[in-house]
């Protein structure tokens, strides 16, 4: 989870997972485990120097790449579901015929566990599925199947997933 990329050009990029206590800031962090000198163009007005962007991960789960293959960032985004974050991508219909693709197997399976799967739909971390859940008044381990049938419960539960990833 928690992939990010950053597209340099020339088909170069880099590639980060945060794990689950990493992350990226400007300030001096504990636990920095990869620093990236940033430097600013020359005539560049919105910054007069040069910053430090830090990688930290207290628990070393996190990764970090570079990739010189532009196809190989572009295979790894479509492997991604719709994004919830980017609008219009996860629409009520879009969403209701994701819970019920699939047949059997996915009529069985846990409403979380589809949630958090990045090849369904983008974007539902822990975060976002707790509060989604709570907010929609549906159980975690309810079955896709069940939930698909029911299309209040389908519409509130989209209706949350739409409005917390976006806060």
């Amino acid at each position: 989870g928690k992939f990010m990329s950053y597209e340099l050009g020339a088909g170069v990029s880099l590639w980060s997972t945060l794990g689950m206590s990493g992350g990226w800031t400007l300030r001096p962090p504990r636990h920095a485990r990869l620093q990236l000198d940033l430097e600013r163009r020359p005539g560049a007005a919105d910054a007069p120097h040069d910053e430090v962007l830090t990688f930290y991960d207290s628990r070393n789960f996190g990764t970090f790449k570079a990739c010189f293959d532009g196809d190989a960032l572009q295979a790894r985004l479509a492997r991604l579901g719709p994004s919830w974050t980017q609008p219009g991508e996860v629409t009520l219909g879009v969403f209701h015929a994701l819970l019920t693709k699939g047949g059997k197997a996915q009529a069985r399976r846990r409403l979380a566990v589809f949630l958090m799967d990045q090849t369904k739909t983008a974007g539902v971390g822990n975060y976002i599925l707790a509060e989604a859940l709570y907010a929609a008044r549906v159980h975690p381990w309810a079955r896709v199947g069940d939930v698909a049938q029911d299309g209040d419960v389908v519409a509130a539960l989209h209706a949350a997933i739409s409005e917390i990833s976006m806060k």
